[in-house]
């Protein structure tokens, strides 16, 4: 009797989705394969898509989905999780979770807006990154109770390595940018880990890890050695899944001026890389523990 392969979703927004990647290159991709150099069969199901978002909304969720390259709000992350029939039917199916979520909630944007504060940004960083999230896992640990669930952390976008922050003629206005992009990254971290903390408490065991991403300010956007695309490489693109994002954009979204450059400011293949380790390592300390 053949051993039934495990099951491995992937909910989220475009970190998890990997804008701009190709298959290949993105991080569940490489997460699957070190699952399977430990003598794994994984099939993957990939509903995370870019744009998302946590807040659910009962009408908007009910659209189907489209190709996860395509900047959509909805299905949010909550209806991926908790009603989303990608899923499947046989919920003890799924042995493993991935699972971000919360910067689109605040919108992206704003962190790179000076007229925001860092306490804007905190407190942003608690409802969506810790309230928010907290009731998702909840949810999800009781529709999939067999599943281990591992959720991702977020990255500062700017540092002081950025090169346009570093040309900026206001020492104020160069301190606030990056100021915001720290806050953010320091603040969605403690809170997801309030979250995940507060799903294990309330959950039964310890079956969600967090797996934190390390993004010095040279792996900035902008920084000597990005691990996110720039602008000009979203505008340059000529890869199968940059035209393909173009033509899509054009059809479905021809107001929507970001999508068809949405790879800017993502993870690239290291920053992918760097993603997969994290959750690699969550996942080898719970299989170190478990022998």
């Amino acid at each position: 009797m053949l051993e039934r392969p495990l099951e491995m979703a992937v909910l989220g927004d475009s970190v998890l989705w990997g804008s701009g990647l190709e298959d290949e290159q993105k991080l569940w991709t490489l997460v699957r394969q070190w699952l399977e150099e430990h003598g794994e069969s994984v099939r993957v199901r990939v509903l995370a898509h870019s744009l998302a978002v946590v807040e659910p909304d009962p009408v908007k969720d009910a659209v189907a989905p489209v190709w996860g390259e395509v900047r959509y709000r909805y299905p949010s992350i909550t209806y991926q999780a908790l009603e989303d029939p990608r899923l499947g039917d046989d919920p003890e199916a799924i042995g493993l979770v991935l699972v971000d979520g919360g910067i689109n909630d605040l919108g992206p944007l704003n962190l790179v807006n000076p007229l925001r504060s860092p306490r804007w940004v905190r407190e942003q960083a608690a409802e969506h990154c810790g309230r928010k999230m907290r009731n998702l896992l909840l949810g999800l640990l009781t529709r999939l109770p067999e599943a281990q669930v591992v959720v991702t952390g977020y990255f500062p976008i700017l540092s002081a390595q950025t090169w346009f922050v570093r040309a900026l003629p206001f020492r104020s206005l160069r301190r606030r940018l990056v100021e915001l992009s720290e806050t953010w990254a320091e603040a969605s971290d403690a809170w997801l880990r309030w979250a995940v903390d507060q799903a294990n408490l309330h959950g039964s065991g310890s079956r969600v890890l967090y797996a934190p991403v390390t993004f010095r300010p040279e792996h900035c956007y902008g920084a000597p050695n990005a691990h996110v695309w720039s602008l000009w490489e979203a505008l340059t693109d000529r890869t199968p899944v940059g035209q393909r994002r173009r033509c899509e954009c054009r059809r479905r979204k021809p107001w929507d001026l970001i999508c068809p450059i949405d790879r800017a400011f993502h993870p690239n293949d290291k920053g992918a890389r760097a993603y997969a380790d994290a959750v690699i390592h969550a996942l080898a300390r719970v299989a170190s523990a478990a022998r």
